[in-house]
């Protein structure tokens, strides 16, 4: 595939009457990863600055590689990935995606490439805002890749500012030409001051999929890749699905996770039973006193509660 087949001139505008249409049998999309990225799918992880978005991308690019599972989603099948990374060194690169590989047990099952700056000698990486680096980038997009990721676009998307939506309709247009030849790709981004992703809210208009991943209120450095999992969109996935979870990176026995209700459960019980009373632990969590103490009803009927005397 190239980008000549992407300038040719086009055939004109087709209509189609609505009952033809409404006839017309349109299988649904396969999954790439269960339950909410699908094939032709354009998603988004973004966060601030070393919360873990590329370990949560690398994980998935993984799981689609060797047709395996990351947290509670799952690849139904192996397919091809291209991951392209304009900001990790390689060494550190390396050094997580043999982690990864341990950790997972087995090797990619289908096509698995890794594009990184360092491996680019006298050049930098393709800027996909301009034609020119679009065009680069459909090179290294072979038949047997489905899946390909871009992390970052602060590294790989220089054109324009970033908080102008006029700057980034070249990238949406090639975005959703990927998606049109049967692509799937995935973009990480940085967030920004308000939490949201950094820059115009234009970006996720054609998205399928925003992941938003979020530090939990008790976190320390010591625990290492731990954060909340919220889906802030995600088209045509429902319910406990796409709940919040918590994630963390167990350095012996691989990732766990929990759904983030069981997480506010914990610190609620382990403040409470640190001498805590339920107003100041709704202070303390930021959460309305009246589910503090729906928490603590819950707990000292599961037992849970250990200290003698309740402030």
């Amino acid at each position: 595939m190239n980008q000549s087949q992407q300038t040719a001139a086009q055939p004109k505008l087709i209509t189609v009457p609505i009952n033809s249409f409404l006839r017309k049998k349109i299988p649904p999309p396969a999954l790439v990863l269960e339950p909410f990225l699908p094939e032709r799918g354009l998603a988004m992880i973004h966060a601030e600055t070393g919360v873990g978005k590329t370990h949560v991308a690398l994980n998935m690019a993984y799981a689609v590689a060797t047709g395996s599972s990351f947290l509670n989603w799952k690849a139904p099948e192996p397919r091809g990935v291209l991951y392209i990374d304009g900001e990790m060194a390689e060494v550190d690169l390396q050094m997580r995606l043999n982690q990864i590989a341990k950790v997972n047990g087995g090797k990619p099952k289908a096509t698995f490439k890794v594009c990184n700056i360092e491996q680019q000698v006298g050049r930098g990486m393709p800027d996909i805002s301009s034609r020119e680096g679009q065009r680069e980038v459909w090179d290294l997009i072979t038949d047997d890749i489905d899946l390909i990721v871009l992390d970052n676009l602060s590294t790989l998307s220089l054109g324009g500012k970033e908080n102008e939506s006029a700057s980034w309709t070249c990238v949406q247009q090639w975005l959703l030409s990927m998606r049109a030849n049967g692509k799937t790709v995935l973009l990480v981004h940085h967030s920004g001051k308000n939490g949201q992703q950094r820059g115009t809210s234009k970006r996720t208009d054609v998205l399928n999929t925003v992941i938003d991943l979020r530090r939990p209120r008790d976190y320390t450095p010591e625990q290492g890749a731990a954060f909340e999992i919220h889906f802030t969109k995600a088209r045509g996935v429902h319910g406990s699905e796409v709940k919040p979870i918590m994630a963390r990176l167990n350095q012996e026995s691989g990732w766990e996770w929990e759904p983030v209700e069981e997480s506010t459960h914990q610190q609620i019980v382990n403040l409470f039973n640190e001498g805590l009373n339920q107003t100041e632990i709704a202070r303390e969590l930021e959460m309305n006193k009246s589910t503090v103490n729906r928490h603590i009803k819950r707990a000292q009927n599961d037992g849970e509660i250990v200290r003698k005397e309740n402030k």
